[in-house]
């Protein structure tokens, strides 16, 4: 399995981070949210303290000491959309933190 990290560290270019090469199913990771609406525009904006893309793996060993794991609804929901590719971008969200998946 390759360290997400790493990986990022050496695909980055002036382009961006290169994904393609991973295969295992990655997701972006949002912690401690704020969404406003622009009344004027009703344009939703949101900002989130911390932003991770991780794969499963990644995830639960940073997160492993935490509460995170403490009910295995998001254990579950990982597991199931990791098999189906039907439900990109349906996040998962739970309290102060979203998940879904991105590749």
């Amino acid at each position: 399995m390759t360290n997400i990290t790493t990986h990022f560290l050496d695909d980055y270019n002036q382009e961006g981070i290169n994904l393609s090469s991973i295969i295992e199913p990655l997701f972006l990771c949002r912690w401690n949210g704020s969404h406003s609406i622009n009344n004027i525009y009703f344009i939703g904006h949101s900002s989130f303290e911390i932003v991770e893309i991780h794969s499963k793996e990644t995830l639960t060993n940073k997160y492993a000491t935490t509460n995170l794991f403490d009910d295995t609804q998001l254990s579950d929901w990982i597991d199931f959309i990791s098999q189906d590719n039907d439900f990109y971008n349906r996040p998962h969200i739970n309290d102060n933190f979203e998940i879904e998946r991105i590749k």
